[in-house]
């Protein structure tokens, strides 16, 4: 069974995974219909958000978003992040294949980034070899949030050092896009059973693995403190209308009841 909690997103009841077609509370109709209004070819993009047939339990609404917006588009940091998410989503892996396409660089497509990336999460090699050829900065973006979001977390640690050099040569606007991305993520469960060991000297990279797998408690010395943590995320996430609410106590529950 589902339930809703306050943050807007749906969670399977005695589970503390989110549920993976969870829905903002925005209503998503509202934004198709003034997409229609609009006559943008982006709400053609928008409906392949949608389970067609026989497709539930599977990445291909992640996928067929992501090549309806890349064949609009080009190729673009949102195409490739829809595909990401869809990677690193807990679902089957469906997608169309692209003979020729990589998963990143200038040759890459979203679906192989999807197919490929979920084939490889366990093969720290394939990832090396696939940063080696990638040249331009859009696609070491690519590779640095994908190895975050869909590679095992042995990987992850054994490529810990050079995942945190290529996302400190990002300039920063990109820096910041990936480890706001990276942490959206982490948060939503999904990687939780794939925690991250070692070491790094960068404050916001080592709170985003505290966030990744908050439960897991490494032998090694801990050089973060939950304060590096409460910066990081407190930086990106915006409070809940709930926290607010109640902080100001908007609620009459929070308050004492009163006769007259």
């Amino acid at each position: 069974m589902i339930s809703h909690n306050p943050s807007g997103t749906r969670r399977l009841e005695n589970s503390s995974t989110p549920d993976p077609y969870e829905t903002p509370c925005t209503p998503t109709e509202t934004r198709s219909k003034q997409l229609r209004m609009a006559n943008t070819p982006y709400e053609r993009i928008a409906r392949e958000r949608i389970f067609k047939a026989g497709q539930k339990f599977s990445t291909f609404p992640w996928v067929n978003t992501a090549t309806a917006l890349f064949e609009h588009a080009g190729r673009c940091w949102l195409a490739s992040e829809i595909a990401i998410i869809g990677a690193a989503a807990p679902l089957n892996l469906g997608y169309s294949k692209r003979p020729g396409a990589s998963a990143f660089g200038q040759t890459s497509h979203p679906s192989e980034l999807v197919a490929q990336t979920r084939e490889h999460s366990k093969n720290t090699e394939w990832w090396q070899e696939e940063l080696a050829t990638v040249k331009d900065e859009l696609g070491r973006a690519e590779w640095a949030l994908a190895l975050w979001s869909v590679a095992d977390g042995v990987v992850i640690s054994n490529l810990l050092s050079l995942w945190s050099d290529v996302i400190g040569e990002l300039p920063e606007a990109r820096r910041r896009t990936v480890l706001r991305a990276a942490e959206q993520i982490a948060q939503s469960g999904w990687l939780s059973a794939r925690p991250v060991t070692g070491e790094t000297n960068d404050a916001e990279l080592a709170a985003l693995i505290e966030i990744r797998a908050p439960d897991v408690r490494s032998t090694r010395p801990r050089t973060r403190t939950p304060q590096d943590v409460a910066s990081v995320v407190t930086a990106h996430v915006p409070k809940s209308l709930l926290s607010v609410a109640r902080s100001h106590r908007w609620l009459k529950v929070d308050s004492m009841a009163t006769y007259r």
